[in-house]
């Protein structure tokens, strides 16, 4: 936890770190890392436990570290790096989707690929990727594969770390799909 304090006391402006957070974790994190508030202090502000405080930051610390070892944050570079490791476009697709979405069934949601051979191809190109960050001739590759790989592992293994930020989006992207619309603002005049 040390090593993320002194990342934010040495930054401040590394603010941007909470921007995928809900707006309470934001607080929490401001609160605690920013303004240095006690987790006594926040759950008084907030009218929670101070356990649940407690476990509110361990949960931001896990998305910021999760965010610190994303290789980027560019959803364009990120399709143009996988182009580069993985030949195969059906292989660049899914892990292009994993990498955002954070769970298989929601790749299969996302691209319209069967559950089988989505997890296929993820294990395909997770193989694939490992190859390459093994691989000496070209370091510059191997860099760039190691840095995807720890990346994709650590998003397989705590699916959680992604999910509330893509139930956002789910809800969001599912109320575009069933046609509900948004009211017109309508301005009264005195008419």
């Amino acid at each position: 936890m040390m090593d993320l304090l002194n990342l934010f006391e040495a930054c401040p402006e590394s603010g941007h770190y909470f921007r995928d957070l809900s707006d309470i974790d934001q607080f929490v994190a401001r609160g605690f890392f920013i303004q240095k508030l006690s987790s006594k202090q926040l759950s008084s502000l907030l009218s929670i436990s101070q356990a649940a405080v407690t476990l509110r930051i361990n949960r931001i610390l896990e998305k910021v570290r999760l965010s610190l070892l994303c290789p980027a944050h560019d959803p364009i570079q990120v399709r143009t790096d996988l182009r580069g490791l993985l030949k195969d476009e059906s292989s660049v697709e899914i892990m292009y989707h994993f990498f955002w979405a954070g769970s298989i069934r929601r790749v299969c949601a996302l691209t319209g690929v069967q559950a089988v051979e989505a997890g296929h191809l993820f294990k395909s190109a997770m193989t694939t990727l490992r190859a390459i960050s093994r691989d000496e001739t070209d370091p510059n590759q191997q860099c760039l594969a190691g840095d995807y790989l720890r990346y994709l592992e650590k998003v397989r293994a705590d699916e959680k770390l992604l999910s509330p930020l893509c139930k956002k989006f789910d809800k969001q992207r599912s109320s575009l799909v069933r046609g509900e619309r948004l009211q017109p603002y309508i301005i009264e005049t005195g008419e």
